[in-house]
């Protein structure tokens, strides 16, 4: 793909050496070209994915080869590693990705997909391929899969309790079963529900403890078949060892962590983290959210255990959040979207080493953030795909090719100010897995994307992964107190003439007693223009036009405003100016009949009056010198 893509650009750069050179007309007619090409000859494929996943579901991580791989509910699969390494998958049904579990530092991915297909992906080669595949055929759908660092067998848990275990070089099952009946004991007789996690003690690799979802935890003896059981009235989350082995820890749906120790499985320590803290601000305890993940880490600089979850929220506070809690001090992460899974990024694989997180990355419903755990404040890194992209929705993009170097390397510097003002990360990029060549053209490209909320983002497109170099809010053009008004649009009745000495202003009062509405796409871009040359761009939406400068250097300069007022329809208007002008016909034949006959004229139908014109300025600071022009009252004919 990569080589082929080259031909193609060695194609373009030809064709532009051609065309910048002095070769007069005469010599270009002169040239023979001999067409060989063909329709069969070209073919559309995809190169790369720009944006976040759609739907994702699952995360995971390999901690030596530093890879990251989402799978989302669409059957696609996302592989993300340095800048530049981002390799999309398509399985051959879309069936939702479950689970994803990488085989560390082997180079193979195994991906359990909702229809209880279980496949085994090879990474290792530049167009990644599916080696093996298992039909998971036993009537129980699969829930949990785990398999310990350096071994062959895989531990599937199943919707009936069960555990089975499949050989990964050869995708068979094994004879061994573990039976939910056999797991419980004599003395309960209540199905303990779905396997909810698996984890293998880090000091035994013959102990495997199993936890249920309606709250039961089992510690089992794979050799002797025997199991120490822990007890739990709310149901399970996830469970997570501790390095030593002899205790670990649960979260539950009712937002709680329960503390077990090996030795005395029957007085576990329950803990609420937020009802702590809700006491330490004078509140009183609630109801709580689930902790649905949950992982014991350490810190060695502190010499202290680390617990990173997500949830546990009061059920009052509507934001999703992670908690990073250092001995009794907890830190609460809010994340703009809903959490979808967390995971930590160690230098180790090993469950048995103590494991120090440098950081932790969170997969939520519409973006991916990776947390620096070993700065101060607990600063996001920043990330170097357009995961952003469709922050706000993509309504207009624009390609500008042959882009001044100069340019992009001033739109970079103004970018990385702004990221700086942002607070990300001043270490680099965690993700620093796999390997990609120099995809670079001989001319920069840049892409120019709008989006609903009246921002534009500039992006270098040279590489086959887009970059960000700026972003452009034009709604600060139009907030209050910068002299602009904001773009609206207005319905006007039929019936509703305009009185035309009323003033031309943006406010709320309207000509006609027509009541103004401010609708949210009133900043969407639509359309984008850019002069790379002269460095102006001119961005219009539904109901404005700016036409912007580029500068340097960040500088204040007066805005002028310039206010148009044209009548805007909705489609009941103009479907009753179609009948209008097809009844005015009708109408002509009649008075034709009538003044034949003798009959009075009918009085001609009037049009509303001509549209007004104003002016008004205002002040910004920001890079781009701005001229706004509001279309307060646009005609839309579609």
């Amino acid at each position: 793909m990569r080589k082929g893509l080259r031909n193609v650009k060695g194609v373009f750069d030809g064709i532009r050496a051609i065309g910048g050179s002095q070769t007069s007309k005469s010599d270009l007619e002169s040239l023979d070209f001999e067409e060989n090409l063909k329709s069969e000859h070209f073919n559309v494929s995809k190169i790369v994915c720009h944006g976040f996943p759609n739907a994702p579901c699952c995360i995971a991580f390999d901690p030596i080869q530093k890879l990251l791989a989402i799978g989302t509910k669409h059957g696609s699969i996302r592989i993300l590693g340095r800048a530049g390494v981002d390799c999309h998958l398509r399985l051959e049904k879309e069936e939702t990705v479950k689970q994803l579990i990488f085989i560390i530092n082997e180079g193979g991915l195994i991906s359990i997909e909702s229809d209880n297909t279980i496949s085994l992906w090879t990474i290792r080669q530049k167009r990644p391929t599916v080696t093996l595949q298992m039909q998971f055929n036993k009537r129980e759908d699969v829930s949990q899969a785990y398999l310990p660092f350096q071994s062959k067998f895989v531990y599937i848990g199943t919707t009936q309790g069960n555990v089975y275990l499949m050989n990964i070089e050869t995708f068979r099952l094994s004879g061994y079963i573990i039976n939910w009946n056999k797991v419980i004991g004599m003395l309960q007789s209540v199905h303990p529900g779905a396997v909810a996690h698996i984890a293998e003690c880090p000091v035994d690799s013959n102990k495997l403890l199993i936890g249920f979802r309606k709250g039961l935890t089992v510690l089992w003896d794979l050799q002797k078949r025997e199991a120490l059981r822990f007890k739990h009235t709310e149901d399970l989350c996830s469970v997570s060892w501790h390095h030593e082995g002899r205790m670990f820890i649960s979260s539950h749906i009712d937002g709680s962590l329960v503390k077990w120790s090996l030795k005395n499985p029957q007085k576990p320590e329950v803990t609420f983290p937020h009802a702590n803290l809700m006491e330490a601000d004078g509140g009183s305890p609630t109801s709580f959210r689930p902790i649905q993940r949950v992982f014991w880490l350490n810190r060695r600089r502190e010499n202290a255990d680390l617990f990173l979850f997500s949830g546990g929220s009061p059920l009052e506070l509507s934001q999703p959040c992670v908690n990073i809690q250092l001995n009794n001090h907890i830190d609460v992460l809010q994340m703009e979207h809903d959490i979808v899974d967390i995971v930590p990024m160690c230098d180790t694989p090993f469950n048995n080493d103590i494991a120090e997180p440098y950081a932790v990355a969170v997969l939520q419903k519409n973006d991916l953030a990776v947390i620096d755990l070993t700065s101060d404040g607990y600063p996001n890194f920043e990330n170097p795909y357009p995961m952003d992209l469709h922050e706000s929705p993509v309504t207009a993009c624009h390609y500008v090719a042959d882009c001044p170097h100069k340019l992009i390397e001033s739109f970079f510097m103004v970018g990385r100010s702004q990221k700086h003002s942002e607070g990300f990360s001043t270490k680099q990029w965690p993700v620093t897995g796999g390997e990609w060549g120099d995809s670079k053209t001989s001319y920069s490209e840049i892409l120019v994307t709008g989006h609903a909320d009246g921002s534009l983002k500039f992006w270098d497109a040279s590489l086959l992964e887009l970059q960000a170099l700026y972003r452009l809010r034009t709604s600060k053009y139009f907030e209050p107190g910068s002299g602009g008004s904001k773009p609206t649009s207005r319905q006007v009745s039929s019936e509703t003439t305009a009185d035309p000495a009323a003033p031309a202003s943006g406010g709320t009062e309207a000509s006609g007693g027509a009541n103004w509405q401010l609708g949210d796409e009133a900043l969407a871009v639509q359309l984008i223009s850019f002069d790379a040359d002269f460095q102006r761009l001119l961005v219009a939406g539904t109901a404005h036009v700016c036409l912007l400068s580029f500068s340097r250097r960040e500088v204040r300069s007066e805005i002028m405003t310039v206010e148009l007022c044209v009548e805007q329809y909705d489609d009941s208007d103009l479907h009753e100016d179609f009948s209008r002008i097809s009844g005015s016909q009708q109408q002509q034949q009649q008075q034709q009949q009538q003044l034949a006959a003798g009959s009075p004229k009918q009085p001609p139908d009037r049009r509303p009056p001509r549209p007004r014109f104003g002016s008004s300025s205002s002040r910004s600071s920001s890079p781009f010198h701005s001229d706004v022009f509001q279309n307060h009252h646009a005609k839309i004919l579609e």
